[in-house]
């Protein structure tokens, strides 16, 4: 360290550090033989070449003059902290190897496989902290090392050094020839493998560069990106396209094809040659069916594992409606093999099942801390750690803000699938998952960890506030990015047509506004005639149901001074950035408060024609209100021949029910358990509520879905010719309260509306 004792009276010289280098390179001769050699680590070399760079430079130059016999055969350098940029590395190492040379000290590298001496070598290492430390070695050779000096693996202090599989990898990918000569590549990938699980007792992150057990997977069928096929866009000095490819260099022949939604049928037939064996039916035609399944498993917010024997031969089936051919089973081992995996999977789900129904005390879902008491105490600590909160929204799959069983069994055959060797018992599963599915997501920062901890609903409700904050300051670009492009806004007049019919010359009983830009020029305009708006709080009875983790509904009562009212429906989705975009609005205006400021202003060329085919659309408005009014009436015409099979096939096959019930939540608890909200995401669940609605409460005649000049009247907003939200007052003969909004899809003009996501509430009752 030859920065140690520099603020000293009488810090060290250069005259007395050689004469402890001297004493030492000679005890280290006689001690060891006349063969024996040794290196000199400047540890501190960044610090000792910027703060006493004449000393530095002085040790090495006399280090240079020393006799060979005693000259040691080269010096090391250390990065400790890992904290300079390659180029001040390469800089640096680049004077120190100016320097040896101009001494007389060039490096003299031992051929492979022979005994001669090295001399002059000049090697480096660099420490991880900061994640320049395989940018910072590569620099430090490109500048005259000559080597480096670390662990095959990155495990060390701290958070790792540069390693040499990775750096030797990287050599070999720029052209060293000397690399593959001198070591054998096929054994780099297992080796550090081994050394990691030896030092750390369990194997590298799956992720890992160059060695973790993902790094040669074959990703996509696409050039140009990562795990894409051979062909990249790097080029050597010559221009000639650099074809390394790093399987190859570890000896493998046919890297893995990972499987995912992206794969394409090539792949996928690849795939299952690579598990199984060739088969003639593993054709692009049967691969199309299996790639068609997992989009339609996305879509449905399913996130399965199609990789393994195991994942790949259930994709099959379900594709394909067929078993895999009876010659390719011997490929997933022997049968008794296959039975004990299996029957082992299942007995970890049996035990996770038992252990949520212990915690969940009879609901049908887990709250946070259940969860913790199960899972997160042994991990976190405190429940009110922001990072189990974090962990907890991981595996909450479909945003709910609760564990369902399903999710909580998904993550437990995933663990079992992907990582068998590491479980031994259920203890071991709790562990794979929070080590590989949980913490690596919620560790790689505040930002990530804190939005992460957000649940669906909260992200949403904190984009309208937002929204709000936006149209009280008059933030009019914030307002208008918060639309999706081709976002709507359906106004239903309601009491105050006169007042929009006087001040804004809207006619009534509705209006329909499309296109951003034409929906942030009627807040505009409506912003100049009232005071601030409230709403999208705890106070306007805010709650939002969620479909899944990318989309939302909304609703909320709202006031500013002027005119009062209900968002009924503000239906949100999550673009590709992460961005929550209003995709529609559908609110209702009640009484006019006070008279609007300021003077008339006409927007009736904002009103979008109800009679007009629209861009991409085949049909008007109009045609789509009449063909939904009827299926929209479907549901309550079941219900009222109590018929609670004949109300859940109003719902589509993916679906989700959100009741909110202040006006009867004690009693539905204490009667059939349901907590308030009650929230299902099963059509099978949702048949149950109504039938003990029909058939236990006894509700009666329901009314809703009327014209909007009758009592219990229904709008409906048009989003495209294949979807709508619908809202309408409704009552039974003992509660009453409100359909905020019905998202009503069908799949094409030809088939019958469905329930994708039913909001309601029970605000009233009757006696």
């Amino acid at each position: 360290d030859l920065l140690r004792g520099r603020d000293e009276p009488n810090p060290f010289d250069v005259e007395h550090v050689m004469e402890l280098f001297e004493f030492l390179l000679g005890w280290h001769r006689r001690e060891n033989g006349s063969e024996a050699m040794a290196f000199v680590n400047l540890r501190d070399f960044p610090f000792a070449i910027l703060q006493r760079s004449e000393l530095l430079l002085n040790v090495v130059q006399r280090l240079a003059a020393l006799d060979k016999k005693i000259r040691p055969v080269g010096i090391m350098i250390e990065e400790p902290m890992g904290i300079y940029l390659p180029q001040e590395l390469e800089m640096w190492t680049r004077r120190l190897r100016d320097l040896m040379d101009s001494c007389s000290w060039q490096a003299r590298v031992p051929k492979p496989k022979t005994n001669e001496r090295p001399d002059g070598l000049l090697l480096a290492h660099v420490h991880n902290n900061w994640g320049l430390a395989d940018a910072g070695q590569l620099a430090c050779l490109g500048a005259g090392a000559n080597g480096i000096w670390c662990s095959i693996c990155e495990e060390g202090s701290a958070q790792g050094h540069a390693c040499s599989a990775v750096t030797l990898a990287n050599l070999a990918r720029m052209g060293n020839t000397d690399v593959t000569n001198r070591y054998t590549a096929q054994n780099l990938a297992v080796a550090a493998r081994k050394v990691t699980e030896a030092t750390t007792g369990h194997g590298p992150y799956d992720r890992q560069p160059i060695y973790g057990v993902r790094a040669i997977d074959s990703v996509f069928d696409f050039p140009g990106i990562a795990g894409g096929n051979i062909f990249d866009f790097d080029t050597d000095a010559a221009g000639k396209p650099n074809t390394f490819n790093l399987a190859k260099f570890l000896g493998i022949d046919d890297p893995p094809v990972r499987i995912n939604e992206l794969s394409s049928a090539r792949q996928i037939v690849h795939r299952l040659e690579q598990v199984f064996g060739r088969h003639p039916d593993w054709t692009p035609a049967r691969a199309s069916m299996m790639q068609a399944r997992m989009l339609k498993n996305l879509r449905e917010d399913r996130k399965e594992e199609y990789s393994s024997a195991l994942g790949l031969a259930k994709l099959y089936k379900e594709a394909t409606g067929q078993c895999l051919p009876q010659c390719a089973e011997k490929h997933l081992a022997d049968p008794k093999l296959m039975e004990e995996e299996d029957a082992f999977t299942k007995l970890m789900c049996t035990e996770a099942e038992n252990i949520f129904k212990q915690q969940a005390q009879g609901k049908t879902y887990m709250d946070f801390d259940a969860w913790f008491a199960m899972f997160g105490i042994a991990y976190f600590g405190s429940a009110d750690n922001e990072v189990a909160r974090a962990a907890f929204n991981i595996l909450d799959i479909n945003g709910s803000g609760s564990l369902q069983l399903y999710e909580l069994l998904l993550v437990v055959t995933w663990a079992c699938r992907e990582y068998p060797m590491h479980i031994k018992n259920f203890d071991n599963v709790i562990d794979v998952v929070m080590r590989h599915l949980i913490l690596p997501n919620v560790l790689r920062g505040n930002n990530v960890a804190h939005n992460a901890g957000l649940s669906t609903e909260n992200m949403c409700k904190n984009a309208a506030a937002s929204w709000a904050k936006a149209f009280n300051e008059k933030d009019w670009k914030s307002l208008s990015e918060a639309y999706s492009e081709d976002a709507v806004l359906h106004v239903d007049l309601g009491e105050a047509l006169s007042a929009f019919m006087t001040y804004f010359h809207i006619q009534g009983p509705y209006f329909v506004c499309r296109g951003r830009a034409n929906i942030w020029k009627f807040w505009n305009a409506f912003r100049d005639k009232v005071a601030e708006f409230r709403g999208f709080d705890p106070e306007s009875r805010c709650t939002a149901i969620t479909e899944g983790r990318d989309a939302a509904i909304l609703q909320s009562k709202f006031s500013c001074t002027t005119f009062d009212g209900w968002i009924h429906g503000r239906y949100m989705c999550r673009n590709d950035q992460g961005e929550w975009k209003i995709q529609a609005d559908h609110m209702e205006f009640g009484e006019l408060l006070s008279e609007p400021k300021g003077q008339p202003v006409n927007l009736s060329h904002l009103a979008a024609s109800e009679d007009a085919i629209l861009e991409g659309r085949q049909l008007t408005d109009n045609e789509v209100r009449e063909s939904l009014f009827k299926d929209a009436n479907e549901f309550k015409n079941a219900f009222n021949s109590q018929n609670p099979h004949g109300c859940a096939e109003a719902y589509s096959d993916v679906t989700v029910m959100r009741a909110d019930i202040p006006a009867v939540a004690d009693l539905m608890k204490k009667t059939f358990g349901y907590e308030d909200p009650v929230i299902l995401r099963d059509k099978q669940q949702i048949e149950t509520f109504w039938s003990r609605m029909i058939n236990d409460v006894q509700l009666r005649d329901m009314k809703g879905y009327e014209r909007v000049n009758e009592a219990w009247p229904m709008t409906i907003c048009v989003l495209s010719d294949n979807m709508g939200l619908v809202r309408s007052k409704w009552r039974m003969d003992k509660v009453g309260g409100h359909i905020h909004s019905q998202r009503m899809v069908r799949e094409d003009p030809q088939k019958p509306w469905k329930v994708a996501a039913d909001f309601f509430a029970i605000y009233e009752t009757f006696p």
